[in-house]
């Protein structure tokens, strides 16, 4: 049976400016992480990721973390904003980078593979890939997503392969209202005490610290779905 796959792209990321959609169709690709980001892991993870969810896939990307970046930002420039001074602001920061194009795929034509099967032959590989594939899941499961639901390539994919693509709309505030806060800034709130919780629990390094939120935030998840501990 045919598995359909999407790939989800964001129109532009506002602080470098970089405009995905136009990359995307000069060159009539999807590349890899290497081949866009051009940054050394420490891992031969030159991936092409894809998803069968029909919500915009966070993965190792941790919105829900850039997030309380910008809001970290935002609260250090404006000390003195209120609530929804607050909440405005923000939404201001994020404009432009809510709007997305999915490509759908045929699994099987592009030769993709099941994330949770190709890991399988990182985890006894090295350390190092153990730690990559703990740090993938584990932002996975901050962003409400199921690792079941990923699919992957090992290189780029020509677009013209794709059986259909749509223009998605995806706030980062949708996406916070689906764990259950009322906005950014309650989430803020929320984030801050979870995050002191984890320190005064002992916990000292990003991995145990974002493993713990993902945990918190699972709790929170409107959808039904178990997502599969990394």
């Amino acid at each position: 049976m045919t598995t359909l796959i999407k790939h989800y792209v964001r129109k532009q990321t506002k602080h470098s400016g970089i405009k995905h959609w136009d990359a995307i169709f000069d060159d009539g690709v999807l590349k890899t992480e290497k081949q866009v980001h051009t940054f050394n892991d420490g891992v031969d993870s030159d991936l092409l990721w894809f998803t069968t969810a029909d919500t915009v896939a966070g993965g190792a990307s941790n919105y829900l973390t850039q997030t309380m970046a910008t809001c970290s930002n935002v609260t250090r420039m404006f000390s003195s904003l209120t609530r929804t001074e607050f909440n405005n602001t923000l939404a201001d920061y994020m404009a432009g980078e809510d709007e997305y194009l999915c490509f759908v795929f045929d699994a099987d034509e592009i030769g993709a593979e099941l994330w949770n099967t190709h890991k399988k032959r990182w985890q006894g590989a090295s350390i190092k890939r153990a730690k990559y594939i703990k740090k993938i899941d584990s932002n996975s499961n901050i962003n409400g997503d199921d690792t079941r639901d990923y699919w992957i390539t090992e290189s780029a994919v020509d677009i013209t392969k794709a059986v259909d693509f749509y223009f998605v709309k995806d706030s980062r505030m949708e996406r916070l209202q689906r764990f259950g806060f009322e906005d950014c800034y309650d989430f803020s709130k929320w984030y801050n005490t979870a995050v002191r919780k984890a320190y005064t629990m002992g916990m000292r390094t990003d991995e145990k610290i974002n493993t713990f939120l993902g945990k918190q935030m699972l709790k929170r998840d409107n959808y039904d779905t178990f997502v599969e501990a990394a």
